[in-house]
């Protein structure tokens, strides 16, 4: 009986905590609001992460690209198939950049959603793209922090003398059209030429 009650007790007890993680998960993102994950660099992930030694310039200007999510991967993945099959009747049939968006971009709401979301959040629309796929945004710091639920930090670089920026957390938008992901967020890694002399 007394293993029987303590049974009953324990799973109350991991009962009651998993709700509540439960609700604390949700409390950390609200309904509406999407997280688009894999934006910290990977110095960031370590299992000791860099100290932060300040913030980003709220007034700094970042420039970012807002990826969509292809639509139809399935169908798309089977084109792919039968176009690089000398068997099929479809091979080296591509399509133009017009069908390509038709059949697979992003739907022109989703895209002119993600658009009204960044001139709402104060943020420069500096290109827009025919396959719909990407929006090529600007903005503030503080305006991107907003935008994004993030806070900008500066760290010391772990292999380089010198410091870079990122996010202090994922980036969330308060937006339900669905976000591949967000370039630009950091500068741990730039660009570099791959030709050498």
């Amino acid at each position: 009986m007394k293993n029987s009650f303590r049974i009953l007790v324990f799973a109350v007890c991991i009962g009651g905590s998993l709700i509540l993680a439960a609700a604390r998960a949700r409390a950390q993102v609200p309904p509406g609001r999407q997280t688009v994950k894999t934006h910290l660099p990977a110095a960031r992930k370590t299992d000791v992460p860099p100290r932060a030694q300040g913030r980003l310039a709220a007034s700094q200007r970042l420039n970012l690209a807002i990826g969509l999510p292809l639509r139809n991967r399935e169908a798309l993945t089977n084109l792919l198939q039968r176009i690089y099959d000398p068997a099929c009747a479809d091979y080296h049939h591509y399509l133009t950049t017009a069908e390509f968006t038709e059949q697979f971009g992003p739907a022109e709401p989703d895209y002119q959603a993600v658009i009204a979301f960044a001139k709402a959040n104060g943020l420069t629309v500096k290109a827009t793209h025919p396959n719909r796929a990407v929006l090529d945004v600007s903005g503030a710091v503080a305006d991107i922090e907003r935008a994004l639920h993030v806070k900008f930090q500066v760290y010391q670089h772990p292999t380089e003398n010198r410091t870079f920026f990122a996010p202090d957390t994922e980036p969330s938008l308060d937006l339900t059209t669905p976000i591949l992901g967000i370039s630009g967020l950091d500068n741990y890694a730039p660009p570099r030429p791959r030709l050498k002399a």
